[in-house]
């Protein structure tokens, strides 16, 4: 939502069930990390400073936990959100505990700018989020250098017909991440507002016609 409203940021997107984040969690002394190989050096960082905060709020949750399959890094796809949050699940379950969606979100540090990993982990389907509060001269950065202070809120929801079908194309391309991102941002955003007026528009017609088929 740029500079445009009282919000920044914001998102839409939907789940799709592959590529797949798989975790698997066994209860043990500590915490410990398996299959991180094909992780990069941040996501590798994020995901043990994440399960060592949960350790922190309740030092009972310890388990090994192993990266069985992620979605490819850097192109959208929220796959680090989906990793943390899988990863915090599975320890928390393997655990035999309980604890709330908001908590696990708080943990994972994700959602700096697009809510749409860490509310659709949950829900799945179509989601739209409102970002954050608006904070005056502040840069748009990319969600891996924002650690977010509150829950982008869930604007819609839809559940996603099955007979809809999706194909997903990853084209060979340069990828963003780290400085470059940061970098890419700087320079990119924020982006016109008859731009962000647009797609406030069309997500809002999406969620009217959620409520009244036919709009």
């Amino acid at each position: 939502m740029g500079n445009v409203t009282c919000r920044r940021y914001g998102g839409a997107g939907f789940a799709l069930s592959d590529p797949v984040t798989q975790i698997r969690a066994e209860r043990s002394t500590g915490i410990t990390i398996e299959g991180v190989g094909s992780l990069d050096i941040a996501g590798q960082h994020d995901l043990k400073s994440a399960l060592e905060r949960l350790h922190m709020i309740d030092a009972t949750l310890e388990a090994n936990v192993v990266v069985e399959k992620v979605a490819p890094q850097h192109v959208g796809l929220g796959s680090k959100s989906s990793l943390i949050l899988g990863a915090l699940a599975a320890t928390v379950l393997a655990n035999g505990k309980s604890v709330s969606p908001n908590l696990l979100q708080t943990v994972s540090g994700r959602g700096g700018a697009s809510g749409v990993g860490i509310n659709s982990f949950f829900c799945g389907g179509f989601v739209t989020d409102g970002g954050h509060a608006h904070v005056q001269g502040a840069n748009l950065v990319p969600s891996s250098a924002r650690r977010p202070t509150d829950i982008p809120p869930v604007l819609c929801h839809i559940s996603i017909p099955p007979q809809w079908n999706f194909h997903l194309l990853l084209p060979k391309g340069v990828r963003f991440s780290g400085q470059s991102e940061l970098d890419f941002f700087a320079k990119n955003t924020p982006i016109p507002k008859a731009e962000i007026l647009e797609a406030i528009g069309l997500s809002t017609t999406v969620s009217l016609r959620q409520l009244r088929p036919g709009i």
